[in-house]
């Protein structure tokens, strides 16, 4: 009887501890991207290039080229280079190989979890900001 009580303890503090590093994970996975925002926002438009790699301390930060933002839906997340590794669609909203100078075609998971961006863009209408 003992031994089942502290399996029992253990599967709970197991469990316990797999949930609070998941939520901890993501907490600072989503504070990260907001500071990655706000400082694509500070980032002056000289002409139409923008920083993508930026030193600071020594160590190499790669920055979002772009953001996108809509409000109806709350979606606001930020996209990389279309040659960096972190544009991925298992990462984050992504810039397809397509994409020109002039068209930018956007990529991004639209069915359930942390990564599903686009989940709630059959919510949209047209003229939706």
């Amino acid at each position: 009887m003992r031994r089942n009580i502290h399996i029992s303890l253990i599967i709970i503090m197991l469990s316990f501890a797999l949930f609070s590093s998941y939520h901890i994970y993501y907490y600072f996975l989503n504070k990260n991207k907001e500071e990655l925002i706000e400082e694509y926002k500070e980032i002056p438009i000289i002409n139409n290039e923008t920083m993508v790699n930026k030193i600071s301390n020594n160590i190499k930060k790669e920055e979002y080229i772009g953001i996108i933002e809509i409000p109806k839906i709350s979606l606001k997340e930020g996209f990389y280079n279309k040659n960096s590794s972190n544009n991925n669609v298992n990462k984050s909203v992504t810039i397809l190989p397509e994409s020109n100078d002039s068209i930018i075609y956007l990529a991004a998971h639209s069915g359930v979890g942390h990564l599903a961006y686009f989940k709630d863009l059959n919510k949209l209408s047209i003229n939706d900001k």
